[in-house]
């Protein structure tokens, strides 16, 4: 289990390091207007196309001690006096370990850092908050520990990750994602498609808590390139991907993720394809990691599963496999 750290300088040094890992990644930084409900100020907004996504970090002394960390998925107006909204706040105390700051640094027995969220999304108009974020996010929730005992959150990112800002990208995507369908009251989740944030947990033999990140990149990967190919793509709270027949909107092909190739994950990605196949005539498909031995693509195989493997590249997950299957 992931514990929250409270030393102020474990704290200032976790994001002295997030701060960097951001810094690497900005492609442009300009002094712009940032606004919020009863305020606004100027400071440095930044900017990285290829995450799509913006930030700006500040300090907050003032009211609850925290580390104000504010993202957008939308690009600034560079050069303006405009007052850029935000859409997500991944911000954490300075010390302690409040639950009245949404987000907070982890770590597991062996020492390795994670970014966590409780799920206060905020967002200032009613039905927008922790409950609505639990009931759409598509991420792994976890348990963690504080200093008030066990709660339920999120991984964001792993700070030891190279995919770190791609992780954290990816869960400002989703909070902007569940955000806009609450607004726009169209949230249907068996035919929309829920972006799935990175996060997901798993437990070695010895019980220490490993956080895989990569999830829901490799998820939301997926999903672009089977809408590339002009499929219609969803997914809910039990299933991770699948495709819909565009007459009926049938369930045609379903998808099961693994960021692991132990047996163990083998195992459960079987398990959970058959269990939520709803047809004999569904195409499934157990999507891993590379290197697959051909011994159990051969099992799978047997067992009527297609097997797609990803290997990264460029911080993106490459597919083997895949144009077999739908590219016919």
């Amino acid at each position: 289990m992931l514990t929250v750290i409270e030393s102020m300088n474990e704290n200032w040094a976790a994001q002295k390091r997030l701060a960097k890992a951001f810094e690497a990644v900005a492609e442009k930084t300009e002094e712009l207007n940032i606004g919020w409900q009863g305020g606004s100020t100027w400071t440095a907004i930044s900017w990285s196309n290829e995450l799509q996504l913006r930030w700006s970090f500040l300090d907050d002394r003032d009211n609850t001690p925290r580390y104000w960390r504010a993202f957008s998925t939308k690009e600034p107006h560079w050069g303006t006096t405009h007052s850029h909204i935000i859409q997500c706040e991944i911000n954490s105390p300075f010390r302690g370990s409040s639950r009245q700051v949404a987000a907070a640094f982890a770590k597991d027995d062996a020492g390795h850092l994670f970014l966590i969220h409780r799920g206060n999304i905020g967002g200032g108009k009613k039905g927008i908050g922790k409950s609505l974020f639990f009931d759409r996010t598509q991420s792994k929730k976890i348990t963690i520990r504080d200093a008030q005992g066990e709660t339920v959150a999120v991984l964001v990112g792993a700070l030891d990750s190279k995919r770190f800002c791609h992780q954290v990208a990816e869960f400002v995507h989703d909070v902007a994602r569940i955000k806009d369908l609450a607004v726009k009251q169209e949230i249907q989740v068996k035919k929309q498609y829920g972006q799935e944030y990175a996060g997901e947990k798993r437990y070695d033999i010895t019980k220490r808590v490993v956080a895989e990140c990569d999830h829901g990149l490799v998820v939301d990967a997926m999903r672009q390139e089977l809408e590339k190919r002009g499929l219609i793509v969803a997914n809910d709270q039990f299933r991770d991907l699948y495709i819909l027949s565009e007459k009926n909107k049938t369930i045609q092909g379903l998808f099961e993720f693994k960021t692991d190739n132990s047996r163990s994950s083998m195992y459960s990605a079987i398990g959970q394809l058959m269990f939520n196949a709803l047809s004999v005539n569904q195409t499934l498909v157990a999507v891993l990691p590379e290197p697959i031995t051909p011994k159990a693509k051969a099992r799978l195989k047997e067992l009527k599963i297609n097997c797609v493997t990803y290997a990264w590249k460029n911080n993106r997950p490459q597919f083997k496999g895949l144009s077999s299957l739908f590219d016919n």
